[in-house]
Formats: structure tokens, C-alpha cells, sequence
């Protein structure tokens, strides 16, 4: 065992790593599953209760849980969804229900929202590029950038009505990226 500060990786294998509590600076790798290998881990976020932690890992795009105790050890690690799709940016709703991530899925990359255990998926961007969603604190609305139709790199912020599925655009850019 080696000490070494939180966001620092395992040097001899490249593996992520994060401490087992606050209070101890020991660190544990969090991926090396046979079916990932030690790929790196990106765009870490906590469930409202802080009894899990989701991340994408490595270049595919899978998309994990780590479920942690009380006191921020890791318990295990969960894939949710690796189905081949490029899959990033995964976060849990704060009625801790569901998931919301940005998938290439269907050719091009669009946020999607899922149950927790990343079953009954759908699309809730509508057309055109959209990522990085982030959900509302009563659970009902995501806000996500989204790519302009005729000017790819002009983005917007756009929300979407998880129960309608209406979508709102926030913001009008005619250049650059919010």
C-alpha cells in the first residue's frame, strides 16, 4: 500500500484510483474488471445521497457505478451500460430514479435518460448533436447543449420535460459554444 493525494493515479499501472475514506489516504484501483481492463475513468458525479458515484470509463464509453458505504469506501463497481455505444457524462437524477447521459448510439451523440440500472432508454434531445446533460433538482427537467442544425459548431443550452418531452431552448448563440 502507498500513499499517495486523492486525484493522483496508481503510477505502475495506470489504473484510477480513489481513497477509501476521507480520512485515509490508502488508495484502491476502481477499475480492472477483466471486461474493461484499466481504463481510465471520466466525468465522475455523486448520486443525491452520496451512496454512489457514477463515471464513464475508457474510450468506449461504459458507463459505471461505483456503490459506496458511509463513509466514501467503495463497496463495488458496476457496469450499467456497455453495449458498444460511445456513452459519457452520466448523471443520476436527484430522486435517484434514473440516469441521464450522452450516447452515440444512434450515429450521432444525444442525450438519453434511463432508468438507474440503465434499462428503458430513450432519447430526450430531439435531433441533431446534443450532450452533457444535467438534471434539474425536482427531477422532472434536464438542461444539455445542443449543436444547431445548419452550424454544428454553434451550440445552445436547451432543457427537455422528461414527462412531455417538450423541449426549450435557453439560450440563441449565432457563434461559439456556451
Amino acid at each position: 500500500k502507498t500513499e499517495r493525494r486523492k486525484s493522483e493515479p496508481d503510477r505502475t499501472s495506470g489504473a484510477p484510483v480513489v481513497a477509501r475514506s476521507p480520512r485515509d489516504t490508502t488508495v484502491v484501483p476502481i477499475i480492472g474488471s477483466a471486461d474493461l481492463g484499466n481504463e481510465p475513468a471520466f466525468s465522475p458525479s455523486f448520486d443525491a445521497t452520496e451512496s454512489a458515484m457514477f463515471f464513464h470509463a475508457g474510450r468506449d464509453g461504459a458507463l459505471l457505478k461505483a456503490s459506496m458505504d458511509g463513509d466514501g469506501s467503495v463497496l463495488e463497481v458496476t457496469t450499467i451500460v456497455n453495449d458498444g455505444a460511445r456513452n459519457y457524462h452520466v448523471r443520476a437524477s436527484p430522486d435517484g430514479s434514473r440516469i441521464a447521459f450522452d450516447s452515440d448510439r444512434d450515429g450521432e451523440r444525444a442525450v438519453y435518460v434511463a432508468t438507474r440500472d440503465g434499462r428503458n432508454l430513450r432519447r430526450v434531445s430531439g435531433p441533431g448533436y446534443a450532450a452533457v446533460p444535467t438534471w434539474s433538482p425536482d427531477s422532472t427537467r434536464l438542461a444539455f447543449i445542443r449543436a444547431e442544425p445548419a452550424h454544428p459548431r454553434v451550440w445552445n443550452v436547451w432543457t427537455a420535460e422528461i414527462a412531455t418531452n417538450e423541449l426549450r431552448r435557453l439560450t440563441s448563440h449565432s457563434v461559439g459554444q456556451p
